[in-house]
């Protein structure tokens, strides 16, 4: 019998749900989609977005509008990250906001198989592990981009150097 516990401690231990988007992807990310909207970063806004939503706005109740920014909390809570990706998605019905959202690759996952797959224009997943900013090491997980919302598709050349482009419409 193969007992993985000791493994699935290591994956799943987390001190810390926020995991801050490594500066350098943000900035050639914004360099392609020009960002107007962090919804979901801390209270020093480390990425230096103009608009942006804290804990303490929670942009879950906030009216998003433009080019959006999203790297929802990591949690393993029942309610995160889903409640953020429905958020992201509802925004983007608007004509006037499109979502780009930093996640966790978990295709199994409910939040994926219902508000992601379904819904999205597309996924990005990223080659290779994200080191995020002020960690030791690279993420134990894989990472995607989620889209929605595009009015075009003139980023999916410019995003694929990043990795492998599912386009789900």
């Amino acid at each position: 019998m193969n007992d993985n516990r000791n493994f699935d401690h290591v994956v799943w231990k987390s001190t810390n749900s926020n995991h801050i988007t490594p500066f350098w992807f943000y900035k050639e990310l914004d360099e392609i989609f020009h960002f107007d909207l962090d919804a979901a970063t801390d209270e020093d806004n480390p990425q230096g977005t103009r608009k942006y939503y804290t804990p303490k706005d929670n942009s879950l109740v906030q009216s998003w509008s433009g080019t959006v920014w999203l790297n929802p909390p990591y949690s393993r809570k029942k309610s995160e990250p889903a409640d953020f990706i429905a958020k992201a998605y509802k925004e983007s019905l608007k004509p006037d906001c499109q979502v780009v959202m930093l996640l966790a690759s978990r295709t199994g996952n409910k939040w994926m198989q219902d508000l992601i797959f379904p819904l999205a224009d597309g996924i990005l997943f990223i080659r290779g592990r994200l080191k995020f900013e002020g960690e030791e090491h690279s993420a134990p997980f894989d990472s995607i981009l989620v889209f929605y919302g595009m009015n075009d598709s003139s980023y999916i050349d410019e995003v694929s150097k990043y990795g492998y482009y599912i386009n789900l419409k």
